[in-house]
């Protein structure tokens, strides 16, 4: 008896028939196995006995001829092959031989053909002679029992016909596997990127399946309960043990995530170039090494939450090293998919099977970190689905605390000395960014200080209310301290000997290469109170998500995926998300598949892009808005809504517009645009409020010049457009209408900072007692408006030497917006000594001019002055509502108010004020003036 366990990931068959003769349907496996035969009892129907396997039933002859697989056509030994039935019967419980695959063909006379295959639930474990003891050989006119141990993907590879007649013939045994002589290219093993493998839960134990689907896709989620049933403990376990997965993202609405290079690669096996591909899912929120370390697999569903009883990543690979032509794998990781191949090649060479690798490609992969992930971790950036309508940030960021791989992703202690770019920044102007600044500095430059700042451990932070998301979260110190041990063996990884490593990095396209916390409207929140939040420190030097440094930290041959470059001229957009479906990816991966050596193209090079010259616009919004851009003929980008199959509705992150792509961060909305193409840019009014529009624009990775316009009123009623296409000086002005009806209410040319406001200035007239002459002044609600005054005189006519008549001066005030008031009033000219007496006349407000309250008013002055001080000074001021009359008495330093107030008269004396009742005394002289207050005059003094 032999024992064939040979080789970890082995399907183990047994196969019985009467044998004659032994056809195979495919080339001989490329591994070396064996063949047994033994003799197995019949019925007395002369049926094969299968009941020392423990199965109720038994394979009977049929009036069709079925096989094992339809796969292959025909046989070529006289039946007639109709259809395919398989019968799948249960093993015996317990045992390792997880199920058996049955089948027989019958042509109405002695002519018979069965067979029947085990597969091994545990190949690790499953041990054939343990199998075959339990037969018992009965002796000659028996039935032959052929065992073959082989790798294969598939159940059946090769299958025995024969007659029903005994025979002694004894099948042919390969001892060794042929020489791959040409084309030996290796099967490909695919590690996807963090949240692109799909995770489930089983509905409960009562679903039935027939009403309901008995498995729950919790990723991507459908409700916010979703993300709660992948919630993980403190200690990084999860909270359910009954997730699994058991395949990867192929798309999402709005972005083809994997599914082109599925399709590469199916076309890559159809095409025989390699016999197999297989990608590997992985539950994604564990440990990276647990992931290594576990999957178990039952029935095509693969969890990693139990005990490390199996690694179906170590499995998975084997057998593909089995059938491939070359004995070897070529991994390919995409993303964190890239941390989890270091680790697996790091247990093969543990077992000294090392060999079995032949390339690495890392797409992308965030092998130092990124300090993108620093706000997925706290704010939960990026982390929505459905702009949080199917799951929120803030669901996003609780679940996010407790997912190791999570702190994985965070910059290292390696990227902090590779990288001299501050990984966090507190604005040195911001006020709510004060406490964590005192704690922590301006920059945060070094690991220590990260790692202080994300766990929260200097500044005593409390945990933030869960849909706070402006506010940083304290992380988990247990698990970025475990993140930490992990990445001294990450960042020092190398590859095996003989394999080569080739590093993909996506550059040119907005990037965040830090974070900056900022008041949310600085100095211009006049509105509403400003509260903390963050923005990106944009970089070109990387691909969206992970920047270039940390994508070529290894000792790989490196190249460079110029995106900008390849977005330009085929107005596809890619992103770190969306790469791998690129052609530029797709085409190296065959290069490197074939061994070819022409691995440069257009886009992918061996010399890093230049894009110091490059420039490019970013935009920024604070809701409640929202923000979309359309190209020249009609792409959008933005916000989009589509209708699902059950007529819900469901909103996404359309990228259509050349160009320009879309992003959010935290409550603010962001576009990153190339600078050269034209862009009509629309703000919608979500909700009341006010609104703080910036946009810089940037050569490299330096901002050359910006605007800001800010507070902005809107409602939903409110549009604001705008054109804009290399810069901002040469943008449209940003037109407003504030409440939707067509008309533009209000135009605001870009260039620094322009506050938004309809509210004209107010004028106060006064008289100044230093001058004896009217003094004017402005004031506006921005705090800055700036005055003119002219005065027409009347003509002089004819035999006059003075010119009389009546005088008008036009007062012009205008605030930061370009509101203007014109306020006009008269007097008779010319003026008598020590006297002024002015009737207004109009005031007009952004060109809304009213004349109707101006119908009584007057203003009055009359003064004496003896040894340069006032001896008499008289006010009289007469509006459509009311009257004032104050004389100054220097005796006793006091002003004093009547209380039925009169006109001034000519004479140098105070009126008769003291004769008259009083109303009220003030300290001091009070000079009383008028200033204008929407449209009517007020008193004032």
């Amino acid at each position: 008896m032999t024992d064939i366990t040979q080789g970890s990931g082995a399907y183990m068959r047994v196969v019985i028939a009467t044998a004659l003769c032994v056809i195979n349907f495919l080339p001989p496996v490329t591994f070396a196995y064996t063949q047994t035969q033994f003799d197995v009892p019949t019925t007395a129907a002369g049926i094969i006995d299968f009941s020392p396997w423990g199965l109720s039933d038994v394979i009977t002859p049929a009036t069709q001829c079925t096989l094992l697989s339809n796969w292959y056509g025909p046989n070529t030994i006289g039946y007639a092959i109709t259809n395919s039935i398989t019968y799948l019967k249960s093993v015996d419980s317990g045992s390792t031989w997880k199920s058996s695959y049955g089948t027989s063909c019958f042509n109405g006379g002695t002519t018979y053909a069965q067979a029947l295959a085990y597969e091994c639930a545990d190949p690790m474990h499953c041990d054939i002679s343990s199998r075959l003891s339990a037969i018992g050989l009965t002796g000659d006119g028996l039935y032959r029992m052929q065992v073959e141990g082989y790798l294969s993907p598939n159940y059946f590879t090769q299958f025995t016909i024969a007659n029903g007649l005994y025979s002694t013939t004894t099948p042919s045994v390969a001892t060794s596997t042929p020489t791959c002589m040409q084309d030996c290219y290796s099967n490909v093993m695919f590690i996807p990127g963090i949240e692109a493998s799909r995770l489930y839960k089983p509905r409960g134990q009562n679903c039935t399946g027939i009403i309901t689907d008995c498995e729950d896709q919790l990723w991507e989620p459908n409700t916010d309960s979703d993300l709660v049933s992948l919630f993980m403990n403190s200690d990084g376990t999860s909270v359910r043990s009954d997730i699994y997965t058991k395949d990867i993202l192929d798309s999402y609405p709005g972005a083809d995530v994997y599914k082109t290079f599925e399709d590469t690669m199916d076309a890559e096996v159809a095409s025989g170039t390699i016999r197999e591909w297989k990608a590997a899912p992985y539950d994604w929120r564990l440990d990276l090494q647990q992931v290594v370390d576990r999957g178990v697999v039952t029935d095509g569903k693969i969890s990693y939450t139990g005990a490390a009883t199996s690694s179906y990543m170590i499995q998975t690979l084997l057998q593909l090293a089995s059938s491939s032509k070359s004995g070897k794998v070529t991994i390919i990781a995409h993303s964190n998919g890239g941390l989890v191949a270091k680790l697996l090649i790091n247990k093969l060479k543990a077992m000294g099977k090392e060999n079995l690798i032949d390339n690495i490609v890392f797409v992308g992969v965030p092998q130092l970190g990124t300090p993108k992930a620093i706000a997925s971790l706290l704010h939960g950036y990026d982390q929505t689905i459905g702009l949080g309508v199917i799951a929120s940030q803030s669901t996003a960021r609780t679940l996010a605390l407790n997912v190791p791989a999570a702190y994985t992703l965070l910059p290292s202690a390696a990227y902090t000395s590779k990288v001299l770019t501050p990984t966090v920044i507190f604005d040195p102007q911001s006020i709510t960014a004060s406490t964590l600044r005192a704690h922590y500095g301006e920059k945060i430059n070094t690991y220590s200080v990260l790692k202080d700042f994300v766990t929260g451990t200097s500044d005593n932070r409390i945990q933030p209310d869960p849909k706070d998301t402006n506010s940083p979260s304290k992380g988990n110190f247990d698990l970025l301290s475990r993140a930490e041990v992990l990445h001294t063996i990450l960042d020092n990884w190398t590859p095996p000997a003989s394999s080569t490593l080739y590093e993909i990095a996506g550059v040119g396209i907005d990037t965040p290469g830090g974070i900056t916390y900022v008041d949310s409207c600085s100095i211009y929140c006049l509105f509403s109170k400003s509260y903390l939040t963050y923005k990106p420190n944009i970089t070109l030097d990387g691909d969206g998500t992970v920047v270039e440094a940390s994508a070529h930290a290894s000792v790989g041959e490196k190249y460079y995926f110029n995106i900008d470059q390849y977005k330009k001229d085929t107005q596809i957009k890619i992103d770190h998300s969306t790469m791998m479906g690129a052609h530029p990816i797709t085409a190296i991966i065959d290069d490197l598949i074939r061994k070819n050596n022409t691995l440069q193209t257009t886009y992918i090079s061996i010399v890093p892009p230049n894009f110091a010259n490059n420039k490019h616009l970013v935009y920024r919004i604070h809701s409640p808005v929202s923000l979309d851009f359309y190209d020249s003929i009609g792409h959008h980008t933005g916000i989009a809504t589509t209708t699902l199959t059950d007529g819900s509705t469901h909103q996404y992150i359309q990228n259509d517009a050349s160009g320009v792509t879309y992003d959010q961060f935290g409550e603010v909305k962001y576009a990153y645009s190339n600078g050269a193409t034209p862009l009509h840019v629309v703000l919608r009014g979500l909700a009341s409020g006010y609104v703080t529009y910036d946009i810089d624009e940037m050569t490299g990775n330096t901002v050359t010049a910006s605007t800001t316009f800010v507070n902005i009123p809107v409602s939903t009623s409110t549009i604001i457009t705008m054109d804009i296409a290399g810069s901002i000086k040469d943008a449209s002005p940003l037109k407003i209408d504030v409440n939707g009806d067509g008309v533009v209410d209000k135009s605001l040319n870009a260039g620094g900072v322009v506050q938004f406001d309809t509210v004209a200035p107010e004028i106060q007239l006064t008289f100044s007692t230093s001058t004896q002459s009217i003094q004017v002044t402005a004031t506006d609600d921005s705090g800055y408006a700036t005055t003119s005054v002219a005065t027409s005189y009347p003509i002089l006519k004819k035999g006059e030497k003075v010119a009389k008549g009546i005088a008008t001066t036009t007062i012009t005030a205008k605030d930061a917006s370009g509101n203007t008031t014109i306020f006009k009033y008269s007097e008779q000219w010319p003026a008598k000594d020590r006297r002024i007496s002015l009737t207004p006349v109009s005031i007009s407000y952004n060109s809304a001019t009213s004349t109707s309250i101006f119908s009584n008013t007057l203003l009055a002055y009359k003064w004496n002055i003896k040894k340069s001080s006032y001896d008499m000074f008289a006010t009289y001021i007469r509006t459509n509502a009311t009257s004032t009359e104050a004389h100054y008495r220097p005796k006793k330093d006091v002003t004093i108010l009547m209380s039925k107030p009169i006109d001034l008269d000519d004479l140098d004396d105070d009126d008769g004020s003291d004769t008259r009742p009083l109303r009220l005394q003030l300290a001091g002289m009070r000079v009383v003036g008028v200033t204008t207050e929407k449209g009517f005059i007020k008193i004032n003094y």
